[in-house]
């Protein structure tokens, strides 16, 4: 009689998140997974149910990661301001939560339903962003959407950037963030 295998969760996450980052959205299918894991697709299934199960178990992991990062800059209950600076070091400052969220955002374009934890998400950055904006102006909020911007073009491919350029305009970015 044999044994059955056991599907490591973790790995079937981190080759969905390859496929997406080197190949794009389309890849991330059940099938794709599967092989990029090698495993079968049943084993994707049994793990995640469906493809929608993968996409949220990869926002989840996502969400853990960036809090994570997110603490390890800022502390545990950092203000605004740091929290805000501790953001703008997650979100460009490379790594792993900056693959994963490459590949999340690509997977989210087939996923419109994991949208509404996407802008919750967000929603709760802007609460925090706009106790800032009451005391320090319009610039919290220019530096939130500098980060944004500058991810997204790099990480989506919409703006080919030298890694010279890339670490200047996160320099200006910081600049703004920390200018008084």
């Amino acid at each position: 009689m044999g044994c059955r295998s056991t599907i490591d969760r973790g790995k079937v996450l981190d080759a969905a998140e390859r496929l997406v980052t080197d190949y794009g959205a389309a890849s991330l299918t059940i099938g794709g997974v599967a092989n990029a894991a090698g495993i079968g697709k049943s084993g994707v299934q049994s793990s995640f149910r469906s493809k929608e199960g993968l996409i949220e178990a990869m926002l989840i992991r996502w969400g853990e990661s960036y809090e994570r990062s997110l603490e390890a800059l800022a502390g545990k209950s950092p203000d605004p301001m740091s929290a805000l600076r501790a953001h703008v070091g997650v979100t460009l400052g490379g790594g792993e939560t900056n693959a994963r969220g490459a590949a999340l955002v690509a997977a989210l374009l087939q996923s419109p339903h994991h949208l509404t934890w996407v802008r919750d998400w967000y929603g709760s950055r802007f609460r925090d962003i706009d106790d800032l904006c009451r005391l320090l102006g319009m610039r919290a909020r220019m530096v939130f959407f500098a980060t944004e911007g500058l991810f997204f073009l790099h990480h989506l491919g919409l703006m080919g950037l030298s890694p010279t350029d890339w670490q200047r305009y996160i320099h200006e970015i910081v600049t703004l963030a920390d200018a008084q």
